[in-house]
């Protein structure tokens, strides 16, 4: 399953060419193309992190097929392929594929999300004062209420008007 998928989007030919290079892969070196010991490790891997390349495990790959499965097995999806004809195009000349940037292997996470999830706790950071402060407004505008009432004053809501305050004023 593609990641796409696994977030609940709708995949294109590029999550089917996903599930194609899985298998290649698989096919090549008798394994799965990311680490983990459990479901959900293999989950992430699939998600956030680049599958190792195929020539870690098996050398004898040419660079050109190696460079071919470590694009198709893009986490994301607009980095892969992007249809059947250019994987095939690919497959019929693996030597015209440049290889791969090795600092691709990194974990794309830490660097495409990194300014999101900042934002994304600044955010949270300012709902969480905002919201202490408005509860805090609240509580003392309610403590002021109870006094005055305690104390035997009328308070009217704001912008409410009362018949008798009506007649008064014409």
């Amino acid at each position: 399953m593609s990641p796409e998928h696994m977030r609940g989007r709708v995949g294109d030919a590029r999550a089917d060419l996903y599930s194609l290079a899985v298998l290649l892969y698989e096919a090549l070196t008798g394994e799965l193309p990311w680490p983990g010991g459990d479901f959900g490790e293999l989950l992430r891997g699939k998600q956030f992190v680049r599958a190792a390349p195929v020539t870690t495990s098996v050398p004898e790959v040419g660079p050109g097929l190696a460079a071919i499965l470590s694009q198709a097995l893009e986490p994301r999806p607009g980095h892969r392929q992007a249809s059947a004809a250019a994987m095939l195009a690919q497959l019929r000349d693996p030597d015209s594929v440049p290889p791969r940037d090795p600092e691709l292997t990194r974990r794309w996470w830490h660097r495409d999300w990194r300014p999101a999830a900042a934002t994304l706790a600044i955010v949270a950071a300012l709902s969480l004062i905002g919201g202490t402060v408005w509860l805090a407004h609240r509580r003392i505008a309610e403590a002021d209420a109870d006094r005055a009432v305690e104390a035997g004053q009328r308070i009217a809501a704001p912008g409410a008007h009362t018949a008798s305050g009506a007649a008064a004023r014409r």
